[in-house]
Parts: C-alpha cells; structure tokens; sequence
C-alpha cells in the first residue's frame, strides 16, 4: 500500500538524516583530525599542510558520512511507515 509523502513524514526522514549526519560527522572529524594533527606535528609537518591535509580530509569524511547517513534513514523502519525502492509499473 503506497502511502502519500507528506511534510510529518518527510519530517521524520529529514531530522534522522541531519541528526546521525551531524553526530556521526562530528565524531569521525574530530578523530581522524586529531590522529592527523598529532602524528603530522609528531612527524614535523608543515601547519599549512596539515590545514589543507585537514580540511580535504573533512570534506572527504562529510561525504562518506552523509552517503551512509542516507542509507541509514532510507532503510529505517519508522513508526506507521518504511520507505521501499520499488521499479516503475510498466
């Protein structure tokens, strides 16, 4: 049974995506940032290369983190609904 996409659920969807997106980014940055400012100051890399080394490794992990965030809140089962990807009838 198809139900309509409507802004409670689409709610619901969205707040999942956003919050395991916002926690599970911050958490993974702030690791995999410390790990590479401290062996990089361990090894006496450059601040500057550690900054851009940082913020390229940011935007690699934020993608890597919505990209699972996604499928996490796609394949959730949420109260009175799930979310089914289902072909086209032809």
């Amino acid at each position: 049974m198809e139900l309509d996409l409507i802004w409670s659920r689409l709610f619901k969807i969205w707040f999942v995506f956003a919050l395991v997106s916002a926690i599970g980014g911050t958490a993974v940055a702030a690791v995999l940032g410390s790990m590479v400012g401290l062996v990089g100051h361990l090894i006496g890399i450059a601040p500057s290369v550690l900054t851009t080394t940082g913020s390229v490794l940011g935007v690699v992990t934020y993608v890597i983190i919505s990209m699972l965030s996604l499928k996490y809140a796609l394949s959730k089962v949420y109260h009175g609904f799930r979310i089914v990807i289902v072909a086209p009838r032809t």
